[in-house]
C-alpha cells in the first residue's frame, strides 16, 4: 500500500462529495438536493431509512461523523434530533449547511478531523457514521473518540464496507481484476466496457493507473481502494464481523446487519426481490454496526 496522507483523503472527498451523482440541477439548490435525496433513499439505498430509523432520535443529541453534503443530517433534523455534523472537507460542510437551510431545519455543521474530535466526553446520545471511517488512516482512533463522546447508555450506528461480501470477493477481487488484465488486449477499452458494463472514461482511468503502477496495482489493498468509489480514491478498508467486533471491543454490546447488493454488472438479478433480500442480509456490501456503551 502506497503512503496515504490525511491531506490526500481531504482533497479527494472535497472533489468528490458523497452522493454527488451528477444531478441535473445547479449544485446547492433545492432542486439539486431533492434529486440527491431521491437517488439516495429511492434508487441506491432504499433500505437506509428502515435500518437507521431516523424518527427514533427525536429530542436526542446526534453527532454524525463524515456528514458529506448533509442528506442524513437533514433526515435526523426533520425527525426532531438535535443534530451536529462534522466533515473533513470545507466543500461538504458548505453543502450540508445549504441543505439544512433548504429544508428549513436546524443543525450545527463543522469542519473537523474525526481522528481528533473536539467534543467533550459523554456529549451525545448517538454517534452516527455512514461509509466514512473505513476511509480513515487511523480508524481505531475514531472509534475511541466515538466511545468517549457517547453518553453512558448511548450507542454508535456505523456502516463500513463488508469483506465477506459478494461485491468484495466476486466483483472487485475477481471480475474487476480480470477486467484490468483485459486492458492489455487490442481494442481494450471498448471490449472491457462491453464485458464489465463500465463507463469508457472510468476504464481509461484504470488503464492509465495500470500503465503507471504496473501489475502491483492488483495487490489486494491497493486494488480494493481504487475499486471503491472512484479510481482516484486514496484509501478504503473492509471489515468482517470478527474484525469489526474487535474494532469496537470497548463497547458493552455490538450487533451487525448487512445490506446492499450492487447488481449493475448483473442486471438480470436486479428484479429478483426475494433473492436480493436473502443475499443482502448475508453477503451485502454494507456492514452496519450498532455498538452500545455501558450505562
Amino acid at each position: 500500500m502506497r503512503e496515504v496522507r490525511v491531506e490526500d483523503v481531504r482533497a479527494y472527498w472535497d472533489a468528490y462529495p458523497a452522493d454527488h451523482r451528477e444531478p441535473k440541477a445547479p449544485e446547492g439548490t433545492k432542486e439539486y438536493f431533492d434529486m440527491v435525496r431521491r437517488l439516495r433513499y429511492g434508487e441506491y439505498e432504499p433500505f437506509l431509512r428502515d435500518i437507521v430509523g431516523f424518527e427514533q432520535y427525536k429530542g436526542k443529541k446526534v453527532l454524525e461523523i463524515g456528514c458529506g453534503m448533509g442528506s442524513d443530517g437533514v433526515s435526523f433534523a426533520i425527525a426532531g434530533a438535535e443534530y451536529t455534523g462534522i466533515d473533513l472537507t470545507p466543500h461538504n460542510v458548505e453543502l450540508a449547511r445549504k441543505q439544512l437551510e433548504c429544508y428549513g431545519v436546524t443543525g450545527t455543521v463543522r469542519v473537523m478531523d474525526a481522528e481528533n474530535l473536539e467534543f467533550p466526553d459523554n456529549a451525545f446520545d448517538c454517534v452516527y457514521s455512514h461509509g466514512v471511517i473505513h476511509h480513515s488512516l487511523h480508524t481505531e482512533a475514531i472509534v475511541g473518540h466515538i466511545y468517549r463522546t457517547l453518553k453512558p447508555g448511548g450507542h454508535a450506528h456505523v456502516m463500513v464496507y463488508h469483506r465477506n461480501s459478494f461485491r468484495y470477493y466476486v466483483e472487485i477481487m475477481a471480475l474487476r481484476r480480470i477486467g484490468i488484465l483485459l486492458l492489455g488486449l487490442p481494442g481494450r477499452i471498448s471490449f472491457v466496457q462491453l464485458v464489465t458494463r463500465g463507463q469508457a472514461e472510468a476504464i481509461e482511468e484504470y488503464r492509465n493507473l495500470l500503465k503507471k503502477e504496473g501489475f502491483s496495482l492488483l495487490r489486494s489493498g491497493r486494488f480494493l481502494t481504487i475499486n471503491t468509489d472512484t479510481a482516484y480514491n486514496p484509501l478504503s478498508k473492509v471489515y468482517t464481523r470478527k474484525t469489526a467486533r474487535k474494532l469496537f471491543g470497548q463497547f458493552e454490546r455490538v450487533g451487525f446487519r448487512t445490506a446492499y447488493m450492487d447488481w449493475r454488472r448483473l442486471p438480470l438479478l436486479r428484479n429478483m426481490t426475494r433473492l436480493d433480500s436473502w443475499l443482502s442480509k448475508r453477503i451485502g456490501w454494507f456492514l452496519f454496526i450498532k455498538a452500545y456503551k455501558g450505562a
